[in-house]
């Protein structure tokens, strides 16, 4: 089976390669079949597989050509997302994460973007900054820490950008995000329920309560659920701050809340 692995494994990729050079511009359906059923895989192969000097910038190529099918762009942030993913130890992956050079995709979430590839570049740029976000809290020197803290710095303005032009994947992240912050011990998620109460802010800013009115989407369901935790990180002042930043965003809704908030109780 390792014979096999070391063989096979690389031909294939190489035909991936090889695929999608051949035709990305005369049949996108095929290379876009091609790419789905690489992020299928990506997370069960080498990594130096396809993050490398020849896959790497021939995925980058595709997606940022404009002009070229949208169809085969989205599945190229798809697969780009799976290499950011990809499982490894902290280093390894802030590593990882510098080599992609996210922010050559950051122009694509302007106005001008389709809907359905907008979706699958906000979907990338979310995943990345909870990987940068988890390789912070994970690295242990102070040099090391304050590469990945650069890497999320730099990509949250996009995140914030999208927060307002992909609702759908905002709202499953902040609700995901939050639900495993709840569940987590107290030393390791403050990064985490900060980020998260930090995106719902600006998620509501544009929205404010009319789209909790109308009793429809996550939003009707994170609002709630934010006043009914207690999170185990609730005497961090960042922490703190960030969820009062958050409640204010939506005061009626915590007036209409018969039972106190858990964490007003034990604010420091």
């Amino acid at each position: 089976m390792d014979s096999m692995r070391q063989q096979c494994v690389p031909q294939i990729v190489r035909a991936w390669y090889d695929i999608v050079s051949a035709y990305q511009s005369s049949d996108p359906e095929m290379c876009c079949a091609v790419l789905e059923t690489m992020r299928r895989y990506i997370s069960l192969i080498g990594i130096g597989l396809i993050a490398k000097d020849v896959f790497m910038p021939l995925l980058f190529e595709l997606i940022l050509v404009k002009g070229s099918s949208d169809q085969p762009r989205g599945a190229v942030a798809g697969c780009v997302l799976a290499v950011a993913s990809k499982r490894m130890d902290p280093q390894s992956k802030l590593s990882l994460l510098k080599s992609l050079q996210i922010s050559r995709v950051f122009a694509l979430v302007g106005k001008d973007t389709d809907s359905e590839l907008l979706s699958r570049i906000a979907a990338l740029l979310i995943g990345y900054a909870v990987e940068a976000l988890e390789c912070y809290k994970r690295l242990n020197s102070e040099e090391a820490k304050q590469s990945a803290f650069n890497l999320l710095d730099e990509v949250l303005p996009s995140v914030f950008y999208v927060t307002q032009n992909s609702p759908d994947v905002t709202q499953l992240f902040i609700r995901n995000t939050l639900g495993s912050a709840v569940t987590s011990s107290s030393d390791r998620n403050i990064e985490e329920v900060e980020a998260a109460l930090s995106i719902l802010y600006a998620f509501g800013k544009p929205l404010g309560e009319g789209a909790l009115r109308s009793g429809s989407g996550h939003l009707s369901e994170l609002v709630p659920m934010l006043l009914a935790t207690k999170f185990p990180c609730h005497s961090n002042r960042l922490v703190v701050l960030a969820y009062l930043d958050t409640l204010s965003r939506f005061p009626n809704s915590f007036r209409r809340t018969h039972s106190i908030s858990p964490c007003f109780l034990q604010l420091p």
